[in-house]
């Protein structure tokens, strides 16, 4: 992959007409929260979210949303981070070029489970969301980037990911 390759402008655009930079997001709804119909279930203001579109170099690619929940940048831009909704598999995160092409798709590392864990990822284990980083509970050190998941049996989990190799490094319970 060509390091000097990077996503940028990546915009959500929602079927009410507006299009809003996905990192100008929160802010974007802290200012506009006391407007008329601006509400979580319509999404403040956007709708349903119908696609995302952004720039590398000076070419402009767009991916539609239907099939994603959730879709991220990755911390260095190469690429993006996305969470299949309504798919309550082991392996609905997938890592995507900058171009959106599937690079890896991620499956559940149960194996970095607490003791008692289970002796496989079987549904409902699944994927929820890009997280703050933990506490590596091993060494102290504080994590970098990584996913939150549901494991059948075990519980929540904060899976350290290393998002060039698509590697796992170390996860640790999540209690509530």
């Amino acid at each position: 992959m060509n390091a000097k390759l990077k996503v940028r402008d990546f915009t959500m655009h929602g079927t009410s007409g507006l299009s809003i930079l996905h990192d100008k997001w929160v802010n974007w709804v802290i200012e506009h929260q006391n407007e008329k119909g601006f509400s979580p279930e319509n999404n403040y203001g956007l709708g349903r979210i119908s696609h995302h579109s952004w720039f590398v170099n000076n070419d402009k690619f767009e991916i539609s949303n239907e099939q994603w929940i959730y879709s991220y940048v990755l911390p260095d831009a190469t690429g993006f981070i996305g969470f299949e909704q309504n798919r309550w598999e082991n392996d609905n995160c997938v890592l995507f070029d900058v171009y959106g092409k599937e690079r890896t798709r991620l499956t559940v590392p149960w194996q970095l489970t607490r003791q008692l864990n289970p002796k496989s990822a079987k549904p409902p284990t699944s994927f929820n969301n890009i997280s703050d980083p933990y506490i590596n509970p091993e060494n102290g050190k504080q994590g970098v980037f990584g996913v939150t998941a549901w494991v059948e049996y075990a519980g929540k989990y904060y899976f350290e990911l290393d998002y060039h190799t698509g590697t796992f490094l170390w996860g640790t319970e999540i209690r509530d």
